[in-house]
């Protein structure tokens, strides 16, 4: 079928403004406009509102985006969201609200498409949390404490994006892409510790600027039918400036201060990181079944870390702690020199991808009475494959070895306060960690049936690692790092199996996840594994005229073993409706039941989520109307259950209590 719009309906202008209101001056307002040519379009989004809701959703970025190839690059639909992550992160809170904006160009013409995005928000959010905290030692539970924690967090935060893709000729292709980003916080907290005859009131303030500005360049050039050259540039730069203060009426740091009436300790870190890359790639066909790829390029990063941290002993004197083992003026570089071969061939249902890599490292790391220059090679192999068992059924393989380099902050020999009770001091001699990495695919699907298959298993493992070195007292934590030669091991396994009946459908996925390796606590080594297991089910009704109806359960086993052993289990049930209650009237709720189970302690805790709305619209208004319930069973808290190395911590986080709120949305 071919539809063609009339020549007066190719220009179209259509929106809505969506209002509503609740009790305790509870509001939201929400305009959007689109406007839309063969050529242009615009679009602008607006949201000001208190009830608790993100203003841009995941399902709204995506709108704004190229759909041709938004959904055929993954790699970019992942670099999209990352860029976004400062925003969609997922809190539960007890009270949010936010002012956004946000507007998108698109224009094309027979040889240049263009797409912008800019957006901007500036919210408030209130946290509130509670942690049981259990402290381990070898083997032993030496401390249990429980801690409060109150927290404001105001953020203003800004993205732009400007994409460019032109062709100037049937063999050649050009792409720009410019983003930029930037974010200011201001964090309050007071946080309350208790434990055995111990018992401190802290307060804690950040101020953070973060700026990143980002520029990607590529150009293809298909010389013939059998050679595509290619070049690939990237820029960023980025600058994050954290500062911290933390308050407490008696010396609870784990370092040492003057006597004061009130200790005041600041913190002050200015990082500065500039990552740049120039590739090379010419692809090469020798045949209808083989072909060759060969890269060259250069990548580098640049990073500047400043860190100054003093103690307050009155409005004007201050204790300099610089010179007691903390501060920090580090510059590290490291530049990556590679070449790349890769030959792909195909064999009957069989195609490999074997392939080489060659990398001279220059790495570079000045810092006080600490200078190291060091050059590194290393040759690492790739092979990729693929077998074609069946014309929906495949499996496929990768294998690489690769190399990770330590971040510039592990490497800074000046202390650095990382919370009120923990310090970092890094190490000048770490260096790379050679990894290897394995992934194994298998897909079927069978589109008549109504049935598919997903397995996927992906393995690393490192004969070296990079591991904690602990020293604990109480609660207070003095953390390092060095190098053990003990090879550490991750594995993750997944399963999925969908299948489509007449009137309804089903999924199942299994999952299992599991990683070993070794730590050091207080000058002694201790084996640590983790493993978890999942499972989830759900069924789905696929009947016209009929509720849609879907039923979820998920089980979750997480199961820690070091010198002590921790076991954590949840259950959720969850179950969404969507009904038409007649012509004009939707019903929809979505709810959950969660049970959560500590077996090391045996408590275990459960709580109920909900939501539900109702909206009225005749087929031929523009006008609906919606009644919208949030926190349906008023929960005051959920419940979360983590452990890391020496710490197991059941925590309740709480969220906002029930919202209703009656709202109306006119379509223009």
């Amino acid at each position: 079928m071919n539809l063609k719009l009339k020549e007066d309906k190719k220009k179209l202008l259509f929106g809505d403004i969506e209002a509503l209101g609740g009790v305790e001056s509870r509001y939201k307002f929400k305009p959007t406009l689109f406007y839309y040519d063969p050529s242009f379009s615009i679009n602008l989004l607006g949201d000001i509102n208190n009830v608790g809701d993100k203003a841009l959703s995941i399902d709204d970025y995506i709108g704004f985006q190229n759909p041709g190839q938004f959904l055929v690059n993954a790699e970019g639909f992942i670099k999209s969201i990352n860029d976004l992550n400062d925003y969609f992160f997922e809190r539960n809170h007890e009270f949010y609200e936010e002012k956004f904006g946000a507007l998108n160009i698109q224009s094309s013409s027979a040889k240049t498409d263009l797409n912008s995005f800019a957006m901007i928000s500036d919210s408030r959010t209130e946290l509130r949390s509670a942690n049981d905290n259990s402290f381990f030692k070898g083997g032993d539970l030496v401390l249990s404490e429980r801690r409060f924690d109150d927290r404001v967090v105001n953020t203003v935060f800004g993205l732009g994006k400007i994409n460019i893709d032109h062709i100037p000729s049937k063999s050649k292709f050009v792409n720009s892409n410019t983003t930029f980003r930037g974010s200011v916080t201001e964090e309050y907290s007071n946080i309350q510790t208790n434990s055995v005859n111990t018992s401190q009131s802290i307060l804690h303030s950040q101020n953070l600027g973060n700026f990143t500005i980002q520029q990607f360049f590529k150009y293809d050039h298909n010389i013939s039918k059998k050679n595509t050259f290619g070049i690939t540039s990237l820029i960023s730069l980025s600058n994050r400036t954290p500062e911290n203060s933390w308050i407490s009426g008696n010396n609870i740091f784990p370092i040492e201060l003057e006597e004061s009436n009130s200790s005041e300790v600041t913190q002050v870190i200015d990082f500065e990181d500039v990552n740049y890359s120039l590739g090379l790639k010419d692809y090469i066909i020798l045949n209808r079944y083989s072909h060759i790829a060969l890269g060259a390029g250069i990548k580098g990063a640049s990073n500047i870390l400043n860190s100054q941290t003093s103690q307050r002993l009155s409005i004007d004197r201050i204790n300099n702690l610089d010179d007691k083992g903390f501060g920090n003026d580090i510059k590290n570089s490291l530049t990556d020199y590679f070449l790349s071969f890769e030959y792909k061939f195909k064999k009957d249902k069989l195609t490999l991808a074997p392939g080489m890599q060659w990398h001279y490292y220059t790495w570079n790391t000045d810092q006080r009475m600490n200078s190291l220059r060091r050059k590194l090679f290393f040759v690492n192999p790739t092979l990729n494959g693929k077998f074609d068992i069946g014309k929906t059924e495949e499996l496929t393989f990768d294998y690489s070895l690769d190399n990770t380099f330590p971040y510039t902050g592990s490497l800074a020999v000046g202390r650095i306060l990382r919370n009120f009770n923990q310090v970092y001091l890094g190490n000048p001699q770490l260096h790379s960690i050679l990894s290897h990495q394995f992934k194994l695919t298998y897909n079927k699907y069978n589109l008549i049936r109504g049935k598919g298959i997903n397995i996927d298993l992906n393995h690393s493992e490192r004969p070296k690692n990079i591991v904690n070195n602990i020293d604990l007292t109480g609660i207070n934590i003095d953390l390092t790092q060095i190098i053990i030669t003990f090879p550490s091991r991750q594995t993750n396994l997944s399963f999925e199996y969908t299948k489509k009946f007449s009137h309804f459908n089903t999924a199942t996925t299994l999952g299992f996840q599991s990683q070993s390796g070794r730590q050091v606590i207080n000058e002694r080594e201790e084996n640590n594994s983790s493993r978890s297991l999942s499972g989830s089910f759900n069924i789905e009704t696929a009947i016209e005229d009929f509720p849609t109806i879907r039923l979820d359960y998920i089980v979750l086993t997480n199961d820690y073993i070091s010198s002590s052993r921790i076991k954590f289990i949840s259950h959720v049930t969850e179950l969404s409706i969507e009904h038409r209650l007649s012509s004009d009237l939707l019903f929809n709720f979505n709810g959950s039941y969660t049970l959560q189970q500590n077996r090391t302690n045996s408590s275990e805790s459960q709580f109920l989520l909900g939501s539900a709305y109702w909206r009225y619209q005749q087929e031929i208004s523009a006008w609906s109307f919606e009644l919208r319930v949030t926190n349906l069973f008023n929960s005051s808290f959920i419940q979360e259950n983590t452990f890391s190395y020496f710490l197991a911590s059941d925590t309740r986080v709480f969220v906002q209590p029930r919202i209703i709120t009656i709202g109306v949305v006119y379509k223009l």
